[in-house]
């Protein structure tokens, strides 16, 4: 009489704590969801006349300072002369600051992803739950 109570009591804590488990794999889930970094964001931002703006998107100081730095110098130096070379070095830069904002974002998302300790199949990232 006692053991089907018990195989029942067993089996009831066993799915709770498998339904804790999902809970929080969920939950975790979800907050890289909400926090990670958008690529199509990040470009959009990378066009715009501001030097670097996408890659502090994605929260790459070092980046998005420099290219700040490079591309401030480059409109300053070529508003102040007529040289062709300071404007040719602006489109270059403003060029490498779009090309190199998808690796920020990716950066930013693969740290994201290994800070939250999710767990990726071979397939690439997978979240924990399912809708």
């Amino acid at each position: 009489m006692r053991t089907p109570v018990l195989i029942a009591i067993v089996m009831i804590l066993a799915g709770t704590q498998t339904t804790l488990s999902d809970s929080l794999d969920t939950r975790v889930g979800m907050k890289y969801l909400f926090q990670k970094k958008e690529l199509g964001a990040g470009l959009a931002l990378s066009f715009l006349p501001v030097g670097g703006v996408g890659h502090l998107y994605a929260e790459n100081l070092a980046l998005g300072v420099s290219f700040l730095a490079v591309e401030t110098f480059f409109i300053v130096v070529a508003v102040n002369s007529s040289d062709k070379v300071s404007l040719y070095g602006f489109l270059i830069t403003k060029i490498l600051d779009i090309a190199l904002t998808p690796y920020s974002v990716r950066l930013y998302n693969e740290s994201l992803f290994r800070k939250l300790s999710l767990k990726s199949r071979p397939g690439g990232l997978s979240l924990l739950y399912t809708f």
